[in-house]
């Protein structure tokens, strides 16, 4: 998004003024508690308080529109994950099969 926020997830209706996106995730940042250290963790859309199970784009702001591999690093982590996780150092399996997974992202 034009504002900085990434999201990743399975986006419909992409050349609508207001595309959908479901299945949603973000990364955040996270200090560790002796505030050495920066964590990327991966978090599930949903967890809020108010538990939004779908996100509607305001399409201008959208600056582009990527597709996932499955050997993707994201896409092994939302495939592994409903939780918070730390994103892991190793590769993803050579095997897998690929899979596009529409994200949003931005910087």
């Amino acid at each position: 998004m034009d504002n900085g926020q990434v999201f990743f997830g399975k986006m419909e209706n992409d050349g609508s003024a207001y595309p959908l996106l479901k299945d949603v995730y973000y990364i955040r940042r996270q200090t560790s508690p002796d505030g050495e250290q920066i964590v990327n963790i991966i978090v599930k859309k949903g967890n809020e308080w108010h538990g939004p199970n779908r996100m509607y784009l305001n399409a201008p702001h959208i600056v582009i529109i990527e597709s996932v591999s499955a050997q993707a690093k994201m896409a092994q982590l939302i495939k592994e994950t409903a939780n918070p996780l730390t994103l892991p150092q190793t590769a993803p399996p050579q095997d897998a099969q690929p899979k596009k997974i529409a994200i949003v992202p931005s910087w």
